[in-house]
């Protein structure tokens, strides 16, 4: 399809457009975690939050071209310290059934509504990071 056909005629447009999701209860946020498998913290750190340049994305937003990802909001865990990330948005429960579902995964990415800066979006498995579940948790 040409790109001229795909920016004047609306029903060319990819059918995975990004969209918005539905508002998070109130007092809530809505987090997405990711888990995946890292040679070292400073690997995870790159991914996450590395840029090429000022104006070059994250490797993790390109790898997720269906959303805009403020690092900001952007928490990480490796190793040992991969309960702990998880203890710091869930409850023990939530956090250990999340934890039995990432598996035998090193790293967990947990990415809050706000990266999104309100814009629509959609998440999957990146080459590096399989995505576990959404979750809402307490606004502290």
């Amino acid at each position: 399809m040409s790109i001229i056909k795909e920016l004047i005629d609306p029903a060319a447009l990819p059918e995975d457009e990004p969209e918005m999701p539905q508002p998070s209860p109130e007092g809530t946020v809505r987090v997405h975690v990711f888990a995946g498998h890292f040679d070292s913290e400073a690997d995870l750190f790159g991914y996450c939050f590395d840029t090429e340049g000022p104006d070059c994305p994250e490797m993790l937003t390109r790898d997720l071209p269906g959303a805009y990802i403020d690092t900001n909001y952007v928490a990480t865990g490796y190793g040992t310290r991969v309960e702990e990330a998880l203890a710091d948005f869930f409850d023990p429960v939530d956090a250990a059934k999340i934890s039995n579902g990432i598996g035998d995964a090193n790293a967990v990415v947990i990415v809050s509504e706000h990266a999104f800066g309100g814009f629509p979006y959609t998440l999957g498995n990146t080459p590096k990071l399989d995505y576990v579940c959404e979750r809402f948790v307490e606004l502290p």
